[in-house]
């Protein structure tokens, strides 16, 4: 970041927009934190966040349309020399720290979709003769688990009108009957995302028998994300 220089505000009251306030939102969003959360570390309001993003939103469009760019096609390296311009370097960082979140834990959960997190188990031997231990010796032994709900959450995040869940509710039934709720085919997709899984894994890995277990949904954090 180039250093920011504190603008005068109304009043002649120097702004609150500082290198360091701007690097402690920085820190709590890449870290999962929401914009609350980053406001009450930095000691700011939320109101003073969503101002500063205003204003660099429109001083950006308008340094962009100076140039005959579109906002968009402005990147960091455009704007390292700007001077002045802290609104826009402030939109920049805290825009790049929340997608820094939002990337480092999709790759997480992306590298458990497609097995690449191993799975050891460590299994001890014991040689007994007449009675006596005589040897004892331990196994490590590793595999690749893809995990069917990482897959899932992705699928239903990434392409919703295929694979996420839907709803649909009537509050009664024809002549005054029960409540009928229709669910989509997520849960048959689940199935068979598990299913192809185990099958996987027993082919790839002959005598370890596939875990049957049910991981929970990866796409909570311990983030906001």
């Amino acid at each position: 970041m180039s250093d920011l220089v504190p603008r005068r505000g109304r009043m002649g009251r120097p702004s609150l927009l500082t290198p360091q306030v701007l690097e402690l939102l920085v820190a709590s969003l890449r870290a999962s934190a929401n914009v609350k959360l980053a406001c009450e570390h930095a000691r700011i309001g939320e109101a003073t966040f969503h101002m500063w993003a205003r204003r660099g939103r429109d001083e950006l469009a308008e340094w962009a349309a100076e140039r005959g760019l579109q906002p968009d096609e402005v990147n960091q390296d455009d704007i390292d020399d700007l001077p002045d311009r802290p609104y826009i370097e402030f939109l920049f960082a805290t825009t790049k720290a929340r997608n820094d979140f939002q990337l480092a834990n999709l790759a997480i959960v992306t590298a458990a979709a497609q097995g690449q997190n191993p799975v050891r188990t460590v299994k001890e031997k014991v040689r007994v003769v007449d009675g006596v231990e005589v040897e004892r010796t331990t196994e490590t032994i590793e595999r690749q688990e893809r995990q069917w709900s990482a897959a899932a959450w992705l699928l239903e995040r990434r392409f919703p009108d295929e694979y996420a869940r839907t709803v649909r509710s009537e509050v009664s039934g024809p002549d005054g009957g029960a409540i009928v709720v229709d669910s989509s085919p997520t849960d048959v997709l689940l199935r068979r995302l598990a299913e192809m899984a185990d099958r996987e894994q027993a082919v790839q890995l002959p005598g370890v028998s596939p875990s049957s277990g049910l991981e929970g949904d990866p796409g909570g954090n311990g983030a906001n994300g």
